[in-house]
Protein backbone atom coordinates (compact mmCIF):
# COMPACT_ATOMS: atom_id res chain seq x y z
CA UNK A 1 0.00 0.00 0.00
CA UNK A 2 2.67 2.37 0.53
CA UNK A 3 4.46 2.14 -2.50
CA UNK A 4 0.96 2.49 -4.19
CA UNK A 5 0.86 5.63 -2.40
CA UNK A 6 4.66 6.92 -3.00
CA UNK A 7 3.72 6.09 -6.81
CA UNK A 8 0.57 7.85 -7.03
CA UNK A 9 2.41 11.61 -5.68
CA UNK A 10 5.10 10.88 -7.68
CA UNK A 11 3.08 10.05 -10.96
CA UNK A 12 0.66 13.43 -10.41
CA UNK A 13 3.42 16.43 -11.53
CA UNK A 14 3.06 14.54 -14.76
CA UNK A 15 -0.52 14.55 -15.18
CA UNK A 16 -1.16 17.67 -16.62
CA UNK A 17 1.29 17.29 -19.27
CA UNK A 18 -0.65 14.43 -20.76
CA UNK A 19 -3.66 16.21 -21.50
CA UNK A 20 -5.31 19.62 -22.38
CA UNK A 21 -8.04 20.63 -20.56
CA UNK A 22 -11.59 20.56 -22.41
CA UNK A 23 -11.44 24.55 -22.70
CA UNK A 24 -7.68 24.96 -24.33
CA UNK A 25 -8.21 22.14 -25.86
CA UNK A 26 -11.51 23.71 -28.07
CA UNK A 27 -9.95 26.54 -28.61
CA UNK A 28 -7.16 25.05 -29.96
CA UNK A 29 -9.44 22.98 -32.57
CA UNK A 30 -11.02 26.34 -33.48
CA UNK A 31 -7.80 27.94 -34.50
CA UNK A 32 -6.57 24.88 -36.26
CA UNK A 33 -9.46 24.96 -38.34
CA UNK A 34 -9.57 28.54 -38.83
CA UNK A 35 -5.67 28.67 -39.84
CA UNK A 36 -6.89 26.14 -42.85
CA UNK A 37 -9.57 27.95 -44.23
CA UNK A 38 -7.58 31.09 -44.07
CA UNK A 39 -10.53 32.21 -41.72
CA UNK A 40 -8.03 34.83 -40.10
CA UNK A 41 -10.96 37.58 -38.91
CA UNK A 42 -12.35 34.87 -36.70
CA UNK A 43 -8.62 33.85 -35.22
CA UNK A 44 -8.63 37.46 -34.80
CA UNK A 45 -11.80 37.64 -33.26
CA UNK A 46 -10.45 34.86 -30.63
CA UNK A 47 -7.65 36.77 -29.47
CA UNK A 48 -8.04 38.39 -26.39
CA UNK A 49 -8.18 42.29 -25.82
CA UNK A 50 -5.03 42.81 -25.38
CA UNK A 51 -3.65 40.64 -28.09
CA UNK A 52 -5.90 42.35 -29.97
CA UNK A 53 -4.54 45.80 -28.97
CA UNK A 54 -0.84 44.46 -29.46
CA UNK A 55 -1.07 44.82 -33.36
CA UNK A 56 -3.43 46.07 -35.54
CA UNK A 57 -5.69 43.80 -37.57
CA UNK A 58 -3.73 43.99 -40.43
CA UNK A 59 -0.52 43.06 -38.86
CA UNK A 60 -2.03 39.87 -37.90
CA UNK A 61 -3.46 38.60 -41.39
CA UNK A 62 -0.04 39.86 -42.94
CA UNK A 63 1.34 37.21 -40.51
CA UNK A 64 -1.01 34.41 -40.95
CA UNK A 65 -0.51 34.74 -44.58
CA UNK A 66 3.23 34.49 -44.93
CA UNK A 67 3.30 31.89 -41.98
CA UNK A 68 0.65 29.87 -44.24
CA UNK A 69 2.48 30.77 -47.45
CA UNK A 70 5.64 29.42 -46.23
CA UNK A 71 4.59 26.46 -44.51
CA UNK A 72 1.36 25.45 -45.61
CA UNK A 73 -1.66 23.83 -43.85
CA UNK A 74 -1.42 22.90 -40.14
CA UNK A 75 -1.83 18.80 -40.29
CA UNK A 76 -1.36 17.90 -36.57
CA UNK A 77 -0.62 19.72 -33.21
CA UNK A 78 1.45 17.18 -31.06
CA UNK A 79 1.21 18.27 -27.38
CA UNK A 80 4.56 18.41 -26.05
CA UNK A 81 3.67 20.44 -22.42
CA UNK A 82 0.86 21.87 -20.85
CA UNK A 83 0.31 23.81 -17.72
CA UNK A 84 -2.18 25.99 -15.99
CA UNK A 85 -2.93 28.24 -12.75
CA UNK A 86 -5.52 28.85 -10.69
CA UNK A 87 -6.98 31.44 -12.33
CA UNK A 88 -7.81 29.01 -15.42
CA UNK A 89 -4.99 30.79 -17.59
CA UNK A 90 -3.18 27.57 -19.45
CA UNK A 91 -0.27 27.39 -21.67
CA UNK A 92 0.42 24.52 -23.72
CA UNK A 93 3.51 23.82 -26.54
CA UNK A 94 3.07 21.70 -29.54
CA UNK A 95 5.34 20.21 -32.35
CA UNK A 96 3.11 21.82 -35.43
CA UNK A 97 3.20 19.67 -38.49
CA UNK A 98 2.50 21.96 -41.35
CA UNK A 99 2.44 20.77 -45.01
CA UNK A 100 6.44 21.59 -45.87
CA UNK A 101 7.60 22.04 -42.05
CA UNK A 102 7.47 21.54 -38.73
CA UNK A 103 7.53 24.05 -36.30
CA UNK A 104 7.46 24.86 -32.36
CA UNK A 105 3.72 26.28 -31.82
CA UNK A 106 2.58 27.78 -27.73
CA UNK A 107 -0.75 28.87 -27.64
CA UNK A 108 -2.12 30.34 -24.37
CA UNK A 109 -5.51 31.02 -23.62
CA UNK A 110 -7.21 33.40 -20.72
CA UNK A 111 -9.82 32.32 -18.48
CA UNK A 112 -12.51 33.80 -20.89
CA UNK A 113 -11.35 31.22 -23.53
CA UNK A 114 -9.40 33.54 -25.56
CA UNK A 115 -6.26 33.62 -27.02
CA UNK A 116 -3.93 35.34 -24.82
CA UNK A 117 -0.35 34.84 -26.50
CA UNK A 118 0.32 32.61 -29.60
CA UNK A 119 4.02 31.77 -30.75
CA UNK A 120 5.45 29.99 -34.05
CA UNK A 121 9.51 28.78 -33.84
CA UNK A 122 10.78 26.89 -36.79
CA UNK A 123 11.79 23.43 -35.09
CA UNK A 124 15.81 22.92 -35.57
CA UNK A 125 15.77 19.57 -36.51
CA UNK A 126 18.62 17.43 -35.91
Amino acid sequence: MKKVVILLLFMMPFTNVSAQNERHSNVVETFVKDFNVNDFEKIFQSFSPKMQRAHSKKYYFDFFSKLKKDNGNLLLLELLEYQENSSNQSRATFDGNFENDILTVKISVDGQKKISGLYFKKKILI
